[in-house]
């Protein structure tokens, strides 16, 4: 099975929309991401499935309202 794109998550902010923070990429567009500033840290994960990378989002989102960051 060759992996050709894949799901990224980054950490959220209570203003995070789930498009800020969950999109699909190839490796280009991921090594694009990281030279405009994302950094290792700030990603929380990364997902063959769209489904699973946009519930833990939504639960990222969720948290960060609620802890108001």
């Amino acid at each position: 099975m060759k992996i050709t794109r894949f799901w990224i998550v980054i950490e959220a902010t209570k203003f995070s929309t789930l498009a800020d923070i969950c999109f699909q990429v190839d490796i280009e567009d991921l090594e694009k991401q990281f030279k405009g500033g994302l950094k290792a840290e700030n990603v929380a994960g990364m997902w063959l499935d769209q489904s699973p990378a946009e519930e833990k989002a939504l639960l990222l989102i969720h948290r960060a309202k609620i802890n108001n960051k």
